[in-house]
This record gives C-alpha cells, structure tokens and sequence, in this order.
C-alpha cells in the first residue's frame, strides 16, 4: 500500500463519512471521571453509525482519585480504579433518551441531567449515592439503583419526568459479602424490574435481590458456575439470561450464561466459553438477544458469541482493537453499548496512564455477529474516561 493510500484510509476511519453532515438521529454519552472535575462527553450519533463530539458538561462532581495505573491508589486489592471506574454502567440514560445519570465516584453521588431536542445534557442536580464510591447503576421504568462499592451496599431514588431524584425508603441495602471485599463490579435489573443483580468479583457470587414496590429485599448469594471465577460484567437477554464475564486471569478469560428465574430470583448455570484473551469485563448482548460481545481488558480484543434460545453461548472469534496514531501508551478496551437498533457497537478505549488519551471506536454489527471498524474518534479525552451511554 502507498503512502498516500494509508493515510487516506487512516482519514476515512478517523473522519466521519459524508453521510454524518445529515442531521443526528442520536447521541452517545461518557464521562471523563476527572478527579478535578468530572465532565460528560457528549457525540452526536447519525444514521451511518459515526460520531462526532459536540459538547462536555460538568457533572457538579468528582470523578475517580487515583491518578493513573502507574501509581495505584493504596489499599486492598479491591481498590483496581487506576484511574478507569472499573465496573460496567457508570453511565446511564432512561428508555426514552430524555434522561441521563452518572456516577461521580471521587464525591459519592449522582449526576441527574435532562436532555434537550439537541442531545445536550442539563444538569438537574446531585444526590448522595448512600455509600461510598459509587461505580455502576441501572433504570428500570422511573426506578434507579446504584451500586457503592467500598461501602459493599445499593441505594434506590425514584426520578421525575424532569430528572429530580428521591431516595427510596429502605432501599439502602448491603451486599451478601458486606463492606468492600467482595469487590462489587456491577449492579443491574433484570428484564421485568423484579430483581436486582449484583456480581461480586473476589466473593465470586452472584447477588440477587428480591424487588417489591421497588424496595429490595436482602441480597441472596448465588456461588458462580464450577470453573468460573471472579464475575465481572454482565447483561441481560430479552429471555433473562445472564451473560457473565469471568475476568479470571490476565492470560485466559471466559464468559459463563446463567438462567434466571424471574418469579424466585434462582440463578442455575448454562455453559462457560472461553473469552479468546485476558480479564474479559464488560458486556452487551444485542436487542434480538442474539449474540453477545465482551471486551478482553489486557489482551486488546472484542470477544464475540452467538448465543441461543435456552442461554447456551458459542464462542465465535475475536476481533483486535487498534491504536490510532501510533506511539501511545497502551490502551484498554472497556465500556460497551450497542445502538438501539442493535446496528452499531461502540466501546471506549480509554488510557490509564496520566498525560494519555482515549477515544471511541465504532463497529459495524453484521447479521452473522461480524464486527467491522468503521470509526475511531479523535484522540482528545483524558485517560481515565468511563461509562458509555447511547441513545
């Protein structure tokens, strides 16, 4: 290839096609989870899959303290935010795409913001998070819980068409490993808003808490599959299977489906496939509950599985994350999300490592669960960045 050939083709990935100066039908949302302040990234979204940033809001909070991987915060080995939030969810917006929430896990809250006709996120106000270093939520309807993993317990809020959030009365409830050891990763309800799922990494449980008029009973710990170790990220198919990454080792990783009974909150395992490459974590499944995509942290790829009617997963190959330009720190695949048509994935390559960059690569979805680059967005936010959102 010429020179002159690789740098076009480099622009194409890097430029938005012409087809983006249409107007959007969408927008995708992270947050830079600065310690100064904590900003939400906003990126317009078209039709043809590519993003381009518009605007960066503050949240009223801080974002994560520790400064970068290089010099990890002191503390137990729970402690891995360095200076990613190492969870999946940080970052949320309602059904509609008129909300939006994140986590500010350096202050303990929340950030509640109200979209505009434009995308942009008005902040509503914050909230105490009930605990202490929040890391993931989750929406089911006008209900939200976030997940506090230092203080190892959840918090509920009901939220207004507006976005204003209000505690729910005993809703504060602690983990079935209480305190931080377990090393909470993700918090999220299952599909019909019945129950609360938490996984716990170094407890190696599955949480499950019982949801009635939308206050959680006590967590009820289910072990993880035999083989299986420390469940990171998870999601939730249409038929309430879940879909768990198993980070094990930096050198190996798999991805193990459970079955959950709605009506009880019993968690049974399915099967375990291979994840292909190192600490598997975050996750997604796509709207037809077809396949699933998990992205290997240390090893630098995307896992992709097919994923059948009764939850049992087929491993279908990796696909390699790059880097764009060349000469960078290394950089991690993290946060996940899919389009709402299930179209287009995006996920957040951040850097870990103070004074880097991160950015947002987007892939083609294809019927056969291919993944194609079609994107990488400009290199310009800070290492560190977190949580992915789109509407």
């Amino acid at each position: 290839m010429s020179l002159g050939a690789f740098a076009l083709l480099v622009a194409i990935l890097i430029v938005p096609s012409a087809a983006s100066a249409a107007t959007p039908i969408g927008n995708v949302y992270t947050q830079t989870n600065s310690p100064g302040q904590n900003q939400i990234v906003v990126f317009d979204r078209y039709s043809d899959g590519t993003i381009v940033e518009v605007a960066r809001v503050n949240t009223g909070g801080h974002g994560s303290p520790s400064p970068d991987c290089a010099t990890p915060p002191a503390g137990p080995a729970f402690d891995t935010s360095c200076p990613i939030i190492d969870s999946q969810g940080s970052v949320v917006a309602n059904s509609t795409g008129t909300l939006l929430f994140a986590v500010n896990a350096g202050s303990d809250t929340i950030s509640a913001f109200k979209i505009d006709i434009n995308g942009i996120p008005h902040l509503v106000g914050t909230v105490p998070s009930g605990g202490h270093f929040p890391i993931s939520l989750t929406i089911h309807n006008n209900v939200l819980y976030v997940l506090n993993e230092r203080s190892g317990n959840i918090q509920g809020y009901t939220f207004t068409n507006s976005g204003q959030l209000t505690p729910i009365p005993g809703s504060n409830q602690p983990l079935s490993t209480h305190g931080a050891v377990g090393a909470a990763a993700q918090i999220s309800f299952d599909r019909l808003g019945r129950n609360l799922i938490v996984t716990e990494r170094n407890a190696n449980v599955i949480d499950v808490f019982r949801v009635t008029n939308n206050v959680p009973g006590p967590a009820v710990a289910h072990p993880v599959a035999p083989g299986a170790t420390t469940p990171f990220g998870f999601a939730v198919d249409p038929l309430d299977h879940l879909i768990v990454s198993d980070a094990l080792s930096q050198v190996d990783g798999a991805a193990t489906s459970y079955n959950l009974n709605s009506s009880t909150g019993a968690v049974t395992p399915i099967n375990t496939q291979t994840s292909g490459g190192g600490a598997p974590c975050w996750v997604v499944v796509t709207p037809n509950g077809r396949f699933a995509f998990i992205t290997n942290t240390t090893t630098k790829s995307i896992a992709r599985y097919s994923v059948a009617t009764d939850g049992t997963l087929t491993f279908l190959g990796t696909v390699a994350t790059t880097r764009v330009p060349p000469g960078l720190s290394p950089q991690f695949p993290t946060d996940e999300a899919l389009s709402p048509d299930g179209r287009f994935l995006y996920v957040l390559v951040p850097s870990v490592f103070a004074g880097d960059v991160s950015r947002i690569d987007v892939y083609m979805v294809g019927t056969d669960g291919s993944l194609t680059l079609i994107q990488q967005s400009p290199q310009d936010m800070p290492p560190g960045t977190s949580g992915l959102a789109v509407v």
